[in-house]
């Protein structure tokens, strides 16, 4: 599971922990990305990660739930060019409604949602604690 934002922190360490206690045989890695420029190629950002240790957080080959505190297409823009952007599931902001009405969904989805979709996709390998610029692997 990967997050930014200081908003999602609580429902990713709830989401975790659901996971572990109800499903101790599935694998997890939290990741808190705090420099989001980080994500992108080295080559696109002077803060980007090489390929070779994007995939070691993020796997290249594992499902990510990315919970942001934000629409989800940023992330999908800051990550298109890695090896495994299309298991790449960003958990963010969602509009209901029209910009009249007062239907909005806050972010990020509810740790029961995270978590579910964390056992449908699998999961991702589990990993140590390290620190890499702006990113934690818890």
């Amino acid at each position: 599971m990967r997050w930014t934002g200081d908003a999602p922190t609580l429902e990713v360490m709830a989401a975790t922990a659901l996971l572990r206690e109800h499903l101790p045989e599935l694998r997890v890695r939290v990741v808190n990305v705090v420099d989001l420029m980080r994500l992108q190629p080295e080559t696109e950002h002077p803060h980007g990660m090489p390929d070779h240790e994007f995939d070691a957080l993020f796997t290249p080959d594992k499902p990510v739930i990315f919970a942001y505190h934000g629409y989800p297409w940023p992330i999908h823009r800051l990550t298109y060019r890695r090896a495994n952007h299309h298991n790449i599931h960003v958990r963010g902001y969602k509009e209901e409604g029209t910009t009249t009405s007062a239907g909005t969904t806050p972010s990020p989805a509810p740790a029961w949602r995270t978590a579910r979709g964390a056992e449908r996709t699998g999961g991702a390998r589990e990993g140590r604690r390290a620190a890499s610029g702006g990113i934690a692997v818890l």
